[in-house]
């Protein structure tokens, strides 16, 4: 992204050749972003003694705000593309040309790369858009993630319209691959496969907002939310984690649901057997929150049938639906 006071871009032009004999592509530019795909640094070809900086790897993003800009004064942005050329044909990288053309009465023709602005306060009155407070809602799902709404160009909003986020995910996976958004007043669909899944501002925007979505990329306990029922007198304390080496983005059959511990004070399931812990009747029941039984081995030090010992632990159980009779070790 390139900024000039004129429109021949002249300021951007500080980039000299190898012999200084002048202005070298498009000059430098105020913001750069590339494809995160491991390709970095300079090119390791030269023209005129000068090698192309390809960016850091940073990834690429949907928005971009200047606040070095002075109130009142005519700036000129342009926005280019360029790609790595090719070592085995000697090709140097190449760039969108900046094209501005000149009317015969001095106007300026902007290609479609190319925008102008003039900066100024608002006027006397001016009610920028806004969220309403308490509207953003969680209306279906179980995602754990978070949700804020940056509004980038306050002109396109739309003025009290309502808008849905969704979330796509593989069947198999537990957290979402992409996400879309859909104008509910109009039915129109904003936008879809918006890939920025870790709160940053790289996501597509649509009607001059940008969602900014946070999803967590492991499961984890909650410590907040676990612990006994309300009115529970037990002074026991119990810890729970995430006891599997398997890929803990695998959905599967009572994971990632929330599990239900239900203490008795007579057996109330049986326990699979396991290495130095055989099958054991158990005074407790595994269930999801959901109502979904799941299986468990038990490892019961005194035999009493429920943990009391600070060595002893539950481990629950989930299975693939292609591999039904496979048990896996989920939550200690």
């Amino acid at each position: 992204m390139y900024r000039s006071t004129d429109p021949n871009f002249l300021d951007a032009q500080v980039i000299s050749t190898g012999r200084g004999t002048g202005p070298f592509g498009n000059g430098k530019p105020i913001a750069q972003f590339d494809l995160k795909n491991g390709v970095r640094g300079f090119s390791n070809i030269a023209v005129q003694g000068v090698q192309y900086w390809l960016g850091e790897d940073s990834g690429l993003m949907h928005s971009f705000v200047d606040t070095t800009v002075v109130n009142g004064q005519t700036y000129y942005y342009a926005v280019t593309a360029y790609d790595n050329g090719s070592e085995e044909f000697q090709f140097f990288p190449s760039e969108n040309a900046i094209s501005v053309s000149r009317t015969p009465r001095g106007g300026t023709i902007l290609p479609s790369n190319v925008v102008e602005v003039r900066p100024n306060k608002p006027v006397p009155g001016y009610v920028r858009a806004g969220i309403q407070a308490g509207s953003l809602l969680h209306t279906a799902g179980d995602g754990t993630g978070e949700v804020d709404i940056r509004i980038l160009n306050p002109k396109a909003v739309k003025d009290g319209h309502k808008y849905r986020i969704a979330f796509t995910a593989s069947p198999d996976s537990i957290r979402a691959k992409s996400y879309s958004m859909t104008d509910l007043d109009t039915g129109e669909l904003v936008f879809s496969g918006s890939e920025d899944l870790d709160g940053g501002i790289s996501g597509v925007t649509g009607h001059g907002l940008l969602p900014v979505v946070r999803t967590p990329k492991i499961l984890s306990p909650n410590p907040a939310a676990s612990g006994f029922k309300a009115g529970s007198t037990t002074t026991a304390q119990i810890a729970a984690r995430y006891a599997s080496s398997f890929n803990i983005n695998r959905r599967r059959l009572g994971f990632p649901d929330n599990l239900i511990i239900t203490f008795s004070d007579t057996p109330q399931d049986t326990s699979l057997a396991a290495i130095g812990a055989p099958a054991r009747p158990a005074k407790f029941t595994v269930k999801t929150d959901k109502g979904q039984k799941l299986k468990f081995r038990f490892r019961d030090v005194n035999n009493s049938g429920t943990l009391d010992e600070a060595t002893e632990f539950i481990e629950v159980l989930t299975y693939l639906p292609e591999a039904p009779r496979t048990p896996l070790a989920t939550w200690d």
